[in-house]
């Protein structure tokens, strides 16, 4: 659809190829939207949340898998509930906390959210994984001298790579898609991800080529995901049942 003429749209409604396929729509949608600006906003948004997801949650996970403390059980069972709470029932305190800290249309405003809302996950799955892998290889390695820290570093994280993998692409996935915090706490397109760009573009465009440019626009959209899952595919089922199941 997205390569056909706007009046073969209205002709040959159904998917069918393009009997004259308009390559161009894909150069002229560029001219008419600030898709760069915005993909490249959503870059930084998903980067961001990906790496502090990741660290946290590793970090974390790692703890409630191997160290004991006191409260442990109360502060995980605590974190995993956090997964029940709707985004919509802690949008005005999150809108209130970011403005009194100044932090509303910038990049930071869906970032730190994004990580609060991601990390109980990635908590979850980790501790699993590293809940998981034998614990005769941290025995082994604190014989040696190995702090706690060198422990994790060196020989649990390296290991939990399918995890990382799995986690870092439904992160990206996640946070590419999200609407809702970009609608809330984003105004001005300097801003924009490329979700918000998107409708935008969808809601106020006009003239000629209006559905095959939206289609162009919906590809587009969709091209970054494909990629995240082509990267990290073969992390992604071993990830995930490694870290669903201990054993």
């Amino acid at each position: 659809m997205s390569l056909k003429a706007d009046r073969e749209i209205y002709s040959r409604p159904s998917i069918e190829l393009a009997q004259n396929p308009q390559w161009g729509n894909y150069i002229r949608i560029w001219g008419e939207a600030n898709f760069t600006l915005y993909m490249r906003n959503s870059f930084v948004v998903c980067a961001s949340v990906v790496v502090l997801d990741l660290v946290v949650g590793s970090l974390a996970g790692y703890a409630f898998a191997r160290m004991k403390f006191r409260g442990s059980g109360l502060l995980f069972s605590t974190l995993i509930g956090c997964l029940t709470i709707p985004v919509l029932l802690v949008l005005v305190p999150l809108f209130n906390i970011l403005k009194t800290l100044g932090m509303l249309n910038t990049l930071a405003a869906v970032i730190f959210p994004s990580v609060a809302i991601g990390v109980p996950f990635c908590v979850l799955m980790l501790r699993g994984f590293f809940v998981s892998l034998p614990s005769e290889l941290g025995d082994a390695a604190r014989v040696d001298g190995c702090t706690e820290f060198q422990l994790f570093w060196r020989i649990y994280l390296p290991l939990a790579a399918p995890a990382l993998g799995a986690l870092a692409a439904i992160e990206f996935v996640w946070t590419w898609n999200d609407f809702l915090l970009a609608l809330a706490f984003l105004g001005s397109e300097e801003v924009r991800t490329f979700t918000l760009g998107l409708v935008y573009y969808v809601s106020y465009i006009g003239g000629t080529g209006i559905f095959n440019l939206r289609f162009v626009a919906l590809n587009i959209a969709i091209i970054p995901q494909i990629v995240a899952f082509v990267l990290f595919q073969k992390y992604l089922l071993k990830g995930m049942i490694a870290g669903a199941v201990k054993g």
